[in-house]
């Protein structure tokens, strides 16, 4: 059975060129570029409450270490609202970025096209 190796694909090297190709592909977003930066700013949201769940989640293990109910009760309740603004922001994230691309291909995808090949 193949495993992956470490090595199996080359680096691809930063480069100006590849930088002005990176961002060519930005010229034709035009006007919905707005929506793939709102999308940007979710994902952050997102990787923060996700990045804040196992923080809460150990403070919540000591409360109940040391008794203290009352404080893990309100920490309970703190995860509970984290996980729900968690699936807000995934929710949003999606659904700029779906716009993004889906106004993005449909308009622009002929001088895509044509520029790159």
């Amino acid at each position: 059975m193949a495993r992956f190796k470490e090595n199996d694909l080359p680096k691809s090297k930063i480069t100006a060129s590849s930088l002005n190709k990176a961002t060519l592909i930005f010229r034709y977003a035009g006007n919905h570029r707005w929506k793939f930066y709102v999308g940007l700013v979710f994902l952050l949201f997102t990787g923060a409450t996700a990045l804040a769940f196992p923080k809460l989640m150990g403070m919540l293990i000591d409360c109940v270490k040391d008794k203290s109910y009352d404080q893990a009760n309100a920490i309970a309740l703190l995860l509970i609202g984290i996980l729900s603004l968690q699936s807000v922001f995934f929710l949003l994230q999606i659904v700029f970025i779906c716009q993004f691309y889906r106004t993005y291909f449909s308009e622009s995808s002929p001088f895509i096209i044509q520029q790159f090949s």
